[in-house]
């Protein structure tokens, strides 16, 4: 099964009161501005050994390398990366009438998750 995260107020948080990971590559982490929730890592490796695939989906113009990157500080490895270029080339192609900002299915996704409010804890009983 393929799960997909969005970024923005998903896994980077811009309230001034949020708490993030902490970096396991600590000197990488110094040219990185945004930094990932807290739980992330957590989460992520709990999915990865129940066999997920972990991915993400969103249409900032941030180039793949820069999310991998990224993620990367925190010891994370991701499946694959989905931004605005892919995206549009996939999904929007060559029509004129605008195509949905997300299609997680185009891309074999089974399951997008956005702006989740849920305690990490509660997260692992649904497990």
């Amino acid at each position: 099964m393929k799960i997909s995260f969005d970024l923005d107020d998903t896994l980077i948080l811009t309230d001034k009161d949020a708490v993030y990971e902490k970096p396991v590559k600590h000197f990488k982490a110094f040219f990185f501005k945004e930094k990932l929730r807290e739980g992330i890592r957590e989460l992520c490796k709990e999915l990865k050994y129940l066999g997920y695939k972990i991915c993400v989906y969103t249409t900032s113009e941030r180039s793949i390398r820069y999310i991998k990157s990224l993620f990367d500080v925190y010891g994370i490895k991701l499946h694959s990366v989905i931004n605005l270029q892919v995206h549009m080339k996939v999904v929007q192609g060559n029509r004129k009438e605008i195509m949905p900002s997300k299609v997680p299915s185009r891309f074999g996704i089974d399951l997008h998750i956005v702006n989740f409010q849920i305690k990490l804890d509660n997260i692992f009983k649904l497990f």
